[in-house]
């Protein structure tokens, strides 16, 4: 989608200004704090799939252009409010070094030195999950983040549901836009949800039905199919009574999980859990893995990990449907 001001969306009006608004005025020296999604897969230091930070270059290049100076921020991976070398966001700074052709410094947030920013247009803050405080929402940290700018932009759709400090806390304490990227998402929503050429397949997966729950809610009274995957697909088969071993589930939400799927029969809504599965007894790199029928059910010395060929087929064939 091209990124220009006639692609401006009701829906992110109603809740927050976009960068069109902000690139209406002067950005000469203003400060940008993005919220960006730069959790990219690793092996070996390096990225493997650079797409989450290819999808932002665009709108970032648009604010350099008006001559802001942008300070992106992100997490990648579960370091649990510790410094862990190996979720380092290094690989990232150097990616994004290459595509601008310029140095863009990797720094962290609490340092008092703030000379790398008269430096360099455009800087990364070390990972925002390596402060317990960005998890938990905190004012004080929020606050530490908002010293980096002028402007707050959110351009993480996938992380703008979560109420952490970097999404939510620092919204109280800076002008808050939405960010090309997040605009043009919510547009693509718009276009399935309100005014859909039907038939309509959500695909939803993650570790948690209880992360979902209200999305999940609202689908099955806008779509014709579900397609589920992920630890979230094992708590619905569980909740069908189907053994699992170890996967990831919920147990609390069985009754939950019956519920949505009563609401999606009720709304002409065909839930689709996966008929086969790739399981292993753990999960990790290179751990012995085979395929199974879920209905057979999963040996209690092993968790289920990926859908199955036979799901994918079925899957692909449903979305080239719709």
């Amino acid at each position: 989608m091209a990124l220009s001001q006639t692609s401006n969306a009701l829906a992110v009006e109603k809740f927050m200004q976009n960068i069109y608004d902000l690139l209406q005025g002067d950005l000469s020296s203003t400060r940008c704090v993005i919220r960006v999604d730069y959790n990219c897969p690793l092996q070996d230091g390096k990225i493997t799939d650079t797409t989450r930070i290819d999808k932002t270059i665009a709108g970032l290049k648009q604010l350099l252009d008006a001559g802001a100076r942008l300070v992106l921020c992100s997490h990648l991976g579960r370091p649990k409010g510790q410094v862990v070398d190996a979720y380092s966001l290094q690989p990232v700074a150097a990616y994004l070094s290459h595509v601008f052709g310029r140095n863009v410094p990797l720094i962290s947030i609490d340092t008092a030195e703030k000379e790398p920013f008269e430096k360099a247009p455009i800087l990364l803050l070390e990972n925002l999950r390596f402060f317990p405080g960005e998890e938990g929402n905190d004012a004080n940290f929020a606050h530490h983040l908002a010293q980096w700018g002028d402007v707050y932009i959110n351009d993480a759709f996938s992380c703008a549901h979560r109420a952490h400090a970097s999404t939510h806390a620092i919204t109280r304490l800076l002008p808050a836009y939405a960010g090309a990227l997040l605009d043009a998402e919510v547009q693509a929503l718009q276009s399935v949800l309100d005014s859909p050429n039907r038939p309509v397949a959500a695909v939803v997966g993650g570790a948690k039905i209880s992360t979902k729950l209200e999305v999940l809610e609202h689908l099955v009274q806008k779509t014709d199919h579900i397609l589920l995957g992920g630890g979230m697909a094992n708590t619905f088969a569980a909740a069908r009574g189907i053994e699992i071993g170890k996967s990831i589930c919920e147990p609390d939400l069985f009754e939950t999980a019956r519920a949505i799927e009563k609401a999606a029969h009720a709304a002409g809504c065909t839930f689709h859990l996966p008929v086969d599965g790739v399981i292993a007894s753990e999960f990790k790199a290179g751990a012995e893995k085979h395929d199974i029928q879920l209905e057979a059910g999963i040996a209690a010395d092993q968790m289920m990990l990926d859908i199955g060929p036979e799901t994918v087929q079925l899957y692909t064939d449903i979305i080239k449907q719709c």
